[in-house]
């Protein structure tokens, strides 16, 4: 009977640690979940809205590529080429142009023209220094 006594004993304290070390579990997973929850919900929370941010972005993706689908670039491409083609026409018109002027008979030309409006020049500025004034 002594040894019934003895083994109710040590099983009350086997009890009594299981329940303690129950407990000591209990509290840390406790503290555990109110430490990591809070992380998680904020994680999560991001994780939406990241989501979200991604679902406009693809929904924007989608709406530039049927825009580029629906675009004629071969088109736009021909119309580009065609106005390089006539600006580069355009310039070349312009050099044969300037090319075709010949300096040398257009500075003669100014020569001639100074050296006929120079006798006019000193003519007016007598007639200005003998009457002080245009005396027309």
């Amino acid at each position: 009977m002594e040894d019934n006594q003895n083994y109710a004993k040590k099983q009350y304290q086997m009890a009594k640690i299981s329940a303690a070390c129950s407990v000591c579990m209990l509290v840390i997973v406790a503290v555990c979940a109110i430490m990591i929850v809070p992380r998680f919900l904020s994680t999560f929370q991001k994780m939406n809205t990241a989501l979200e941010e991604m679902e406009a972005v693809v929904g924007n993706l989608e709406e530039v590529s049927g825009e580029l689908a629906e675009a004629d670039i071969s088109g736009m491409l021909d119309n580009v080429n065609g106005l390089v083609d006539s600006s580069q026409e355009g310039v070349a018109e312009a050099m044969e142009k300037v090319s075709a002027l010949d300096i040398e008979t257009m500075n003669e030309a100014i020569r001639d023209l100074k050296t006929i409006v120079a006798p006019l020049a000193d003519l007016v500025n007598n007639l200005k220094e003998t009457t002080g004034k245009w005396g027309f």
